[in-house]
């Protein structure tokens, strides 16, 4: 991702800068894996819709016999 970029102001430069970070919201290992899939920036790396159900995070769903 191009960021910064020459013309991004100092308020965002703060407001990202005061963002937490996605590992100290979601302490699910699986999920936040999924997560980092699904939102990965380069759409050809980022999980698709198929993809992201076969995850391990959804695996005790289907374990437990639930439809996905």
């Amino acid at each position: 991702m191009d960021w910064p970029r020459p013309d991004t102001t100092p308020s965002s430069h703060k407001w990202v800068k005061g963002l937490k970070k996605l590992e100290n919201i979601v302490i699910e290992a699986d999920f936040l894996d999924l997560l980092k899939k699904c939102l990965d920036y380069d759409p050809n790396k980022r999980l698709k819709a198929e993809e992201a159900l076969d995850h391990p995070f959804f695996a005790s769903l289907r374990a437990n016999g639930q439809v996905i």
